[in-house]
């Protein structure tokens, strides 16, 4: 990520904890889709055709 991104997300008004925030989900989420890849979490949901969604 380069500083200049950062810059464009300020000026769209969000603050530095606003930010953070926002890297931080990002980070867990992939954190999580890479752990239940790893150990092959079943999913315990109804699962949707890609197509209709």
């Amino acid at each position: 990520m380069a500083a200049g991104e950062i810059e464009k997300v300020r000026a769209a008004g969000y603050g530095d904890a606003e930010i953070l925030e926002i890297i931080a989900h990002v980070a867990l989420n992939t954190f999580t889709n890479y752990v239940n890849e790893a150990l092959g979490t079943e999913i315990d949901f109804p699962r949707i055709d890609r197509l209709a969604a």
